[in-house]
């Protein structure tokens, strides 16, 4: 597998930000699991995304009544991440490169 260039990275970002889990996000960019964990790492340590954790246990709010069932299925404990202003201005910078072709760092 080649190394994450910045279109991966881009469409890796767009995943997460649609709501995408880690597996839908790797496949999208074309990255082996391993490769996109490295990069959900370096992505939340740089401030880039944030991670919105789920609840452990939600009693108070059965699966039927919850707002995040469409994204987690009914499995409790869901977290989900989103991109912090750093990670919105990184996306856009990428959108701009890939609209005038330039490729590489």
């Amino acid at each position: 597998m080649e190394e994450a260039g910045p279109d991966r990275l881009r469409r890796f970002l767009l995943a997460l930000a649609r709501g995408g889990d880690l597996s839908e996000a790797a496949r999208e960019a074309g990255l082996e699991r391993g490769q996109a964990e490295i990069l959900l790492s370096l992505l939340l340590s740089e401030g880039y995304i944030k991670e919105i954790p789920g609840p452990e246990e939600a009693p108070s709010c059965p699966c039927e009544r919850c707002p995040l069932k469409p994204l987690c299925g009914g499995r409790r404990g869901l977290g989900f991440y989103v991109l912090t202003e750093r990670g919105r201005s990184l996306l856009r910078q990428l959108a701009g490169r890939a609209r005038s072709g330039v490729k590489g760092p």
